[in-house]
């Protein structure tokens, strides 16, 4: 029997909140995204509980309001909704999410009733309906996981905007306008439309989700398989057999090694090499999405995104991944073990590829951000965060600097560890200790690239901190 609990009475900061003035948040320089909802009806949902031996807490109750959403900045408007009229014009605003739902502010989805880009890339393939404003511009982890993403070639990487929400004249604090998982051929996953698959492995099936169940999770009750393409209103009886059962044919084939017409290597090798960049900790959440284009011999099972980046830089430096060993949470230790030494193999050629300049990389794209006066603007919204929350978050900077130091030991003990593994290549490759990001000496400055700070460099690393000179 799952147990509903109030949100508010599971976080009670909510009664320390302080209210900010709009007009404050408006004059900052990123955009604002503002939404109005009929008759100012606030979209809120209740916690619930899993049942005996499933993962997590979660949602129930969502409801889906209709809004007005409208994008300014400073005092330009780059995106007006309309009015909200089902089919026509608005949209609808409903609380997402899972555990991120159970706090004071709240992630949110938008629907739009007309397909809009509203990252404002001037194309109008990058139309969609389907927004989410998360959370995740509080850290820099989500921003480094897509730049992360983007590095070892996921087939589709979310794009995303800082930017401020202000719901019914409440300041909400900073988020991401961020890209939905969805199937949208143009712009996000390539399936067909008709005979294409987006599913989730799922730790929250529970949760009034329509799911089905393969063999390699059937022991236990922490996963099912929950939709996303087609949507779970929509699938059909056909449909799930089908691909239930290419997944279950996959799952027999891991031990005997015979995996290889059935999945796309490079997808699933790009997926784990991420998570171990980024040594994530939460092998156990939801997030995990496998796709087939078609119903086709042809084509192979492959996974197209990531997501979920909080725990980001949560394992000890120079260790692999919790996705990398964790035997519930994915089918990656079976194939790592597997007599087939194909995945070992495209895992470890992979990461060949993107060593050479990772670490260099990192650091420039580091320190162009910091300094973008987006960033700056970021800065001043987390203050006003601050404010209205009473929750202490730290400067852009700040998280720049805990990258740095972080990846500086773990991407040269990685590249060990990577190397250690058997491809069933001897001979080949080699590793690259002479590419090792360089010790830095205690007493000197650097540039956020770990170079010996110059005259030029505004912002530099000093006894472990990024300052401002």
């Amino acid at each position: 029997m799952r147990r509903l609990i109030p949100l508010l009475f599971l976080h009670t900061l909510t009664a320390r909140a302080a209210w900010v003035n709009p007009n404050i948040i408006r004059d900052i320089t990123l955009p604002v995204v503002w939404i109005q909802t009929v008759d100012r009806q606030e979209p809120v949902a209740e916690s619930v509980s899993a049942p005996k031996g499933c993962l997590g807490m979660g949602i129930t109750g969502a409801n889906k309001v209709g809004c007005r959403v409208v994008i300014t900045q400073l005092q330009d408007t780059l995106y007006d909704s309309g009015p909200y009229l089902k089919d026509s014009t608005g949209a609808t605003v409903k609380v997402t999410g899972n555990s991120s739902a159970l706090f004071y502010n709240k992630p949110y989805k938008l629907k739009l009733e007309k397909k809009a880009d509203l990252l404002f890339r001037g194309d109008k393939r990058y139309k969609d309906k389907d927004w989410r404003l998360a959370k995740d511009a509080t850290s820099l982890n989500t921003m480094l996981g897509l730049w992360v993403s983007q590095r070892v070639g996921m087939p589709w990487t979310p794009a995303c905007q800082p930017c401020n929400v202000i719901l019914n004249d409440d300041y909400k604090g900073c988020y991401l306008i961020l890209e939905s998982v969805d199937r949208n051929k143009d712009c996000r996953i390539d399936v067909d439309k008709q005979q294409g698959y987006i599913v989730e492995r799922d730790p929250y099936w529970w949760n009034d989700h329509p799911h089905f169940e393969t063999p390699f999770f059937a022991d236990t009750v922490l996963y099912r398989w929950t939709w996303k393409h087609p949507d779970e209103d929509e699938y059909t009886t056909s449909q799930e057999e089908y691909i239930q059962s290419r997944l279950t044919q996959l799952e027999q084939r891991l031990d005997s090694g015979a995996y290889e017409d059935l999945m796309d290597l490079r997808s699933w090798a790009a997926y784990l090499l991420a998570h171990d960049i980024l040594a994530i900790y939460d092998a156990g959440g939801a997030n995990m999405f496998v796709a087939k284009r078609d119903e086709s011999d042809t084509t192979r099972l492959f996974i197209p995104c990531l997501w979920d980046f909080d725990t980001a830089m949560g394992v000890d430096q120079g260790v692999f991944s919790i996705t990398h060993h964790r035997r519930t949470a994915s089918y990656y230790p079976r194939l790592l073990a597997s007599r087939n030494a194909a995945f070992r193999a495209a895992y470890k050629q992979l990461w060949r590829e993107v060593r050479p300049n990772i670490y260099n990389d990192l650091m420039t794209w580091l320190t162009a951000l910091v300094e973008t006066p987006e960033m700056q603007a970021l800065n001043l919204s987390r203050t006003q965060y601050t404010r209205r929350w009473y929750y202490y978050l730290r400067t852009v900077e700040y998280d720049a600097s805990v990258i740095i130091y972080y990846m500086r030991q773990h991407l040269a003990s990685l590249d060990t560890l990577i190397e250690g593994i058997d491809d069933g290549a001897a001979g080949i490759g080699g590793t690259a200790a002479d590419q090792a990001p360089p010790t830095l000496s205690a007493s000197r400055e650097y540039s956020l690239a770990g170079r010996p700070a110059t005259r030029r460099d505004r912002l530099v690393v000093s006894q472990g901190k990024v300052v401002m000179r």
